[in-house]
């Protein structure tokens, strides 16, 4: 069998979401949706697949490609942001896979066409392809963009909170 139909995933993903919150009690957990199945080599909808909003706290989207413009194809993400959860980029590979992916179009495109991400994941290099963030040639474009919070821009913000709480 090629992989699971919609009913079968959604079916499993309950079951699993059952087990950890009921069985374990595991209610500190972020349950991620990622659109891009497939099934018998044809791409579905972005929500063919959804297991629905009461186990569900992040949608977001799996892209390989050059063009940001396709983060949108078939209505991707448009369609996730009305589940009306926190969106993310949640897998995102630079091509060409040299680390020579243009950062700037992207910084752009994701303030203007894609402001509602919250967060994205750049994948892992391996030893012929270049696509993780620090392989990138222009990583310090992205690492500067206004929208983009370090973490230790974060933890930062939580030690002076604390301090002046005291």
């Amino acid at each position: 069998q090629p992989g699971l139909t919609p009913k079968q995933y959604q079916t499993l993903w309950q079951q699993m979401f059952t087990r950890f919150t009921e069985d374990h009690d595991l209610h500190n957990l972020l349950w991620v949706y990622s659109a891009n199945a497939r099934l018998e080599d044809r791409v579905l909808a972005p929500l063919d697949m959804y297991p629905g909003n009461e186990s569900v706290d992040v949608v977001g989207l799996d892209y390989y490609g050059p063009n940001i413009e396709e983060l949108n194809q078939r209505g991707c993400y448009d369609a996730l942001r009305s589940t009306g959860k926190v969106l993310a980029l949640t897998e995102f590979g630079a091509k060409p896979m040299d680390g020579s992916l243009r950062v700037a179009p992207w910084v752009e495109a994701m303030e203007s066409q894609f402001p509602d991400f919250a967060y994205f994941v750049f994948w892992h290099s391996w030893p012929d392809h270049r696509v993780a963030l620090g392989d990138l040639n222009e990583v310090d474009v992205l690492m500067s963009a206004p929208r983009l919070h370090h973490l230790r821009d974060v933890q930062a913000g939580i030690e002076s909170a604390g301090a002046s709480q005291q």
